[in-house]
């Protein structure tokens, strides 16, 4: 009888359990289809999403001295009476901790090993230095210049090993770097005008390729060219700034004058010509102390950019004494902020780029200047991911048109003798203003560096425009000529972990490109023709 029971209440407990089991698959399976219905309700009344990423941009950062340079007021000597990384940049953290990337121009070296190279001046710092980087809120570094390899190839792949381990993005040459932040990745070109517009060219439209692949969101091209101490830009260096817009570019950031220059908008994308010196160790008093941060918001409806005009323009003192130089830039105010934008103003009117008081943009080729919110960045001309800017395009399409009717009647001209790019020349085309020839087509390639970016000897050798010669002290000459250095090939990203915990930790596709630096930098002997 107690047998019976027992499997009574057995069997019920299984049939109870079996029509909980169908229940609960049933409400399983309703609740699924209404949270299905409602994220698809979401979606559809949340529409697209718009994202805005803050870059400031500023320039020649030099971390140490030249042994020319009197110990009493060199940066060394200051870095030893602070006691503090932090002194160098905080007269600016307020812009740098609040953006969301900052990107300097890095010129110099750290390091302990290598022997300076024969040159008017030389920059090593101590590889502790770097924490004046972090410390400072500075993300990313453009290292592709004429002093990234003062003390020889071991000064240069020992600034990228600390670079790395500083979290610390960098492109160089023909390494690409990608800093991600808000979900979006933000590439990096930086080549260096002074090795050739050839050189500069192929690397540009290598490196827009490579962060194709890696699927960037937004590319930023560093440029380090130009003519040093001088206000004007150079044909050269438009040439090359045009190119790399009309390859893909969204935003151009240059450098090497040690002065300010104008600001450019071509083609839908800012450029900004010359950022000057900045935190600059390679000069105890220059004359000018003028310099600016010069910052872009990215906006990003979904995954394609909008075409603004969202840039500003922040003066600056590379010291906040006017006495000397004390590697403290400081942020102007008042009447020499308002005298910060009538200067850059002045520097950009070639361009038909205005300023207004507060550094934003009032004007850009005649028209006024837009800048988009959540809501207006909706319904604005934005660009697909992975193309050129729509008028760049437009561009391109004419020039060939033009190109190919005009084949039979056209010889190209060569290379001359500083190293500028070949250039087809069309009878449309103006022979005496260089500074508006379009370079989006009609441009040849050389193949000189094909694999490396390290120009053949020819080309190194015939360069005049590296000229090194921002002076130390308070001299004003110098006669050295630009650095040929060497380059790596790698494309793999890799993950840093220890970046600025204030701003999102990003990827970089160095590293592992160290070892193929050495292994270029020792089998190509061309690169020690430092001068």
């Amino acid at each position: 009888m107690k047998k019976k029971i027992i499997l009574s209440v057995i069997l019920a407990g299984v049939v109870v359990a079996s029509c909980s089991c169908g229940n609960s698959n049933m409400k399983h399976d309703t609740d699924s289809a209404a949270e299905e219905a409602s994220v698809s309700a979401e979606a559809e009344t949340s529409g697209p999403q718009v994202t805005q990423i803050l870059i400031s941009g500023a320039g020649d950062v030099t971390l140490g001295s030249d042994v020319g340079q009197p110990t009493d007021l060199n940066f060394d000597t200051m870095y030893e009476e602070v006691s503090d990384p932090s002194y160098f940049l905080s007269g600016v953290s307020s812009v740098f901790g609040s953006d969301d990337m900052t990107l300097v121009n890095f010129e110099g070296t750290l390091s302990t090993q290598g022997d300076r190279q024969d040159k008017t001046f030389a920059f090593r710092g101590d590889p502790e230095y770097v924490d004046i980087l972090t410390d400072g809120s500075v993300e990313a570094v453009a290292f592709a210049n004429n002093h990234c390899q003062d003390y020889g190839e071991v000064s240069y792949t020992d600034t990228m090993q600390y670079l790395d381990e500083a979290g610390i993005k960098y492109s160089s040459f023909d390494i690409v770097g990608v800093y991600e932040v808000q979900g979006k990745k933000l590439g990096m070109i930086s080549v260096s005008q002074l090795r050739g517009n050839d050189q500069a060219q192929e690397l540009i439209t290598q490196g827009v390729a490579k962060l194709r692949e890696q699927d960037a969101d937004a590319i930023i091209v560093s440029i380090h060219g130009g003519v040093e101490h001088e206000y004007s830009v150079s044909s050269e260096m438009k040439e090359v700034a045009h190119f790399a817009v009309d390859e893909g570019a969204d935003l151009v950031l240059c450098h090497h004058p040690h002065v300010l220059q104008g600001v450019e908008k071509y083609n839908n994308v800012y450029i900004a010509y010359s950022l000057g010196n900045f935190c600059f160790g390679g000069n105890t008093n220059p004359s000018d102390k003028n310099t600016m941060i010069f910052q872009k918001t990215f906006t990003f409806v979904d995954d394609a950019l909008v075409l603004d005009d969202a840039v500003k323009a922040i003066p600056c003192s590379i010291s906040s004494t006017s006495e000397r130089n004390d590697y403290q830039p400081t942020l102007k105010e008042g009447e020499e902020f308002t005298e910060g934008i009538d200067t850059l103003n002045d520097y950009s009117e070639e361009f038909d780029v205005v300023f207004a008081s507060d550094g934003t943009i009032e004007s850009a080729n005649g028209a006024a200047g837009f800048v988009p919110d959540a809501t207006t960045a909706l319904t604005a001309q934005t660009r697909a991911k992975g193309t050129v800017s729509p008028a760049a395009a437009d561009t391109e399409s004419t020039d060939a048109e033009s190109t190919d009717a005009e084949d039979a009647d056209t010889e190209d001209t060569d290379e001359n003798a500083d190293g500028a790019a070949d250039t087809d020349t069309t009878a449309a085309e103006s022979t005496t203003d260089a500074a508006s020839t379009d370079t989006a087509a009609g441009t040849e390639v050389s193949a000189d560096s094909a694999s490396t970016g390290v120009p053949d000897a020819s080309v190194g050798a015939g360069l005049t425009a590296g000229t090194d010669t921002e002076p130390a002290a308070n001299s004003t000459t110098g006669t050295g000529t630009a650095a040929t250095g060497s380059t790596g090939n790698n494309n793999t990203a890799t993950t840093d972990t220890t970046a600025d915990s204030a701003k999102d930790s990003g990827s970089s596709s160095s590293g592992k490109g160290l070892m193929r630096h050495r292994d270029l930098l020792k089998s190509d002997n061309k690169i020690f023709a430092l001068q």
